[in-house]
């Protein structure tokens, strides 16, 4: 049944060209959160950890909290706030990780 609705859908009907709008972020982040992330100091759920050149996935976190929060990825609002190379490759190094 399902197979049926699925190819039902795609007759008739004009193939999708595009978008039509972008959603905007819903924060910008803070720079000062970004430098921070990228220093090494990774405060979550309000436990700092610090740890220069060590990706934010090999610490262990001290709580559920702190694992979650690090989940959760609005840090990549803070890098995005910062804005440049370094930030950039921090997150791609981060996500890719």
């Amino acid at each position: 049944m399902n197979r049926w609705h699925a190819w039902r859908a795609t007759r008739g009907r004009g193939r999708a060209t595009g978008f039509v709008s972008s959603p905007e972020p819903r924060t910008i982040g803070s720079f000062a959160r970004g430098r921070q992330l990228i220093a090494g100091n990774y405060l979550f759920a309000g436990s700092l950890l610090t740890a220069p050149q060590t990706a934010m996935w090999e610490l262990a976190p001290p709580d559920h909290v702190f694992a979650a929060e690090l989940h959760g990825f609005a840090w990549l609002d803070d890098l995005a706030a910062v804005g440049d190379a370094r930030a950039r490759t921090a997150a791609q190094d981060w996500l890719w990780d």
